[in-house]
């Protein structure tokens, strides 16, 4: 509980809500993989994310996923990070 409230404080101090927030995700490249985080995000939400990108990395093994989304708070922000943990593959959440 207590890294919650200091990650909520955090989010709530150096974002303002309701408003846009970017997730990237860095994952093995795999079929629907963008598909599924996007569901993840629609999930906590109930949305689609206002914007979503992808970049292969040089080799093809790993995926960069930019998710932009609409938020209503710095709790909304957290329940999406964990949802999108959910997802398989994922290497690097920021």
């Amino acid at each position: 509980m207590g890294k919650d409230l200091h990650s909520l404080e955090l989010l709530e101090r150096h974002h303002k809500f309701p408003g846009a927030y970017t997730f990237k995700v860095i994952a093995f490249h795999g079929p629907g993989l963008a598909s599924e985080l996007a569901a993840a995000v629609r999930g906590v939400v109930g949305r689609e994310p206002r914007e979503l990108s992808t970049r292969p990395s040089r080799s093809g093994r790993y995926l960069g996923v930019t998710l932009e989304v609409d938020v209503a708070s710095a709790g909304e922000v957290l329940k999406i990070y964990e949802a999108l943990k959910d997802v398989e593959g994922i290497v690097v959440l920021v």
